[in-house]
């Protein structure tokens, strides 16, 4: 928008008012921001000077004035979008966020584990006191798997040699004195040597 502004003449000089021509944007009019823009001290380096150069200082204040005014209000408006982006990704994170109670991710309160760590460390001492103790036992006892398994030449075999085999998963098995009541799913059976597939059987 242009404007015209007067300024009083240079002391001593004797030349009356001058006025000068220039153009501000509309923003500094409506929020009054010309009154900071144009300052004493502007003002008064504009009185010794003629009038064209004194147009083109103050053109060229009142422009470098309004650069920083749009680019700080460009910077705060990136900032607010960036903060708006950023709340709105960290609460759809933590809406997504699933808790994680074991592994190099533990996300469960550290309180939980800094005490297991300290009934651990007394089990751990506990133990190694132990550990020590039987080691002194242990000289006077017999070295491991010396003749303590049973061998296969004692005759014990318990394998038994059967025509009928079913294989699944029951829902429920009773008994009742001698009889039994069997409720099977999801199985094979081998009766005869032939083999049969099921998904459910009473018996």
């Amino acid at each position: 928008v242009p404007i015209q502004l007067t300024i009083p003449a240079a002391p001593g000089t004797g030349d009356g008012n001058r006025i000068l021509s220039i153009d501000v944007p509309e923003v500094f009019l409506q929020g009054h921001h010309l009154k900071s823009i144009l300052t004493g001290q502007v003002i008064s380096t504009t009185m010794g000077l003629p009038v064209m150069a004194a147009c083109s200082f103050l053109q060229d204040h009142v422009n470098a004035a309004f650069l920083n005014h749009q680019q700080s209000f460009f910077e705060m408006n990136n900032h607010q979008i960036l903060q708006t982006e950023l709340a709105s990704d960290d609460k759809v994170q933590r809406l997504h966020e699933i808790p994680q109670r074991d592994g190099p991710a533990d996300s469960s309160d550290e309180d939980d584990d800094k005490s297991d760590d300290i009934s651990e460390d007394g089990d751990d001492e506990k133990d190694n006191d132990e550990i020590e103790e039987d080691g002194a036992a242990g000289a006077e006892e017999e070295p491991l798997n010396s003749g303590d398994d049973v061998s296969d030449a004692d005759g014990t075999e318990e394998s038994f040699e059967t025509e009928n085999v079913i294989v699944c998963q029951y829902d429920k098995i009773t008994r009742s004195r001698n009889r039994w009541k069997f409720h099977l799913k999801d199985g094979i059976m081998n009766l005869n040597g032939e083999d049969f597939v099921f998904q459910k059987a009473n018996g």
